[in-house]
């Protein structure tokens, strides 16, 4: 063995997105996670499930003469296989947001934040009916924009 390869100081690979515990920013993000990220990633998945049923109803409309709403409309096949498709994709979406909050992916934070923005405007659009999605992405945004979860997150104020 070389002198150099002996005199080498091995250093373990630290974990994706964490930091060194010397920096600064390491030592001031705390270890618990807040609640209320909790809450919004059971939100995130309780939406990809919604979605996942919508996507597997729309390809029902789609396979057959009778409709599964008991609506009588004249909607092509291909427009209830669009949307389908559409809905399994958003759900991969909320499942990918969900897995990462929970894994402290600031991508993740900010896809929900705009998801949550966007489906406060459509709600807003939907009152009575949308309602409930208007309470819930109110609710996910603003828990997101807190103190605790800025600074779990390593966000500065």
């Amino acid at each position: 063995m070389s002198p150099k390869s002996r005199t080498r100081k091995r250093t373990k690979p630290q974990p994706k997105g964490t930091q060194a515990k010397g920096h600064p920013a390491a030592r001031s993000r705390p270890q618990a996670r807040p609640m209320s990220v909790a809450i919004v990633a059971a939100v995130a998945l309780l939406s990809a499930l919604y979605q996942a049923i919508f996507a597997i109803r729309m390809f029902m409309e789609a396979s057959g003469p009778e409709t599964v709403s008991g609506l009588l409309l004249d909607v092509s096949d291909t427009t209830w296989v669009i949307h389908g498709i559409l809905a399994a994709i958003l759900a991969l979406g909320y499942l990918w947001v969900a897995r990462g909050l929970m894994a402290r992916d600031r991508q993740a934070r900010s896809t929900m934040m705009i998801l949550s923005g966007i489906n406060i405007v459509f709600g807003l659009f939907q009152l009575p009916y949308g309602a409930i999605a208007l309470g819930l992405s109110g609710a996910a945004f603003f828990l997101l924009i807190s103190f605790p979860v800025k600074d779990w997150f390593g966000i500065k104020r």
